[in-house]
């Protein structure tokens, strides 16, 4: 995410070279255990992911709720994997002959999840990204 480019083709790794304090976090800290500095700053933190991400991050939000850390927001920009599928379907441009779907988010959601995506586009009508 630090090198997708805005409307306006800035971006966070821009941000960053500018003097931005952006850091990249693999798992979700220990909000409580962050240095002084970092805990007078608003903290905000980007949700990227799919139906298994979306817990862990709402664990982070929980946390904080629980510690009373008030500088602390989180943008979400989780999706879900059936109306991207959709999208993917939709694009004319696009021959899709088969996915190869994440089994851990298939695990989650189960196999009724995709029953739109077969045979034909038009169960995909009512799913939006």
């Amino acid at each position: 995410m630090l090198r997708v480019p805005s409307t306006n083709s800035d971006s966070l790794q821009k941000r960053r070279a500018a003097g931005a304090d952006v850091r990249v976090v693999h798992l979700q800290m220990s909000v409580s255990s962050w240095p002084n500095p970092i805990r007078k700053k608003e903290v905000i933190m980007m949700g990227i992911g799919f139906e298994t991400t979306a817990p862990t991050i709402a664990a982070t939000v929980e946390h904080c709720r629980k510690k009373g850390i008030k500088n602390f927001s989180v943008f979400s920009v989780h999706k879900i994997v059936p109306p991207a599928l959709c999208a993917l379907i939709a694009d004319p441009l696009l021959n899709v002959d088969g996915f190869l779907c994440p089994g851990h988010v298939s695990t989650m959601i189960g196999s009724d999840a995709y029953k739109m995506i077969i045979g034909s586009e038009s169960g995909c009508r009512n799913h939006r990204i």
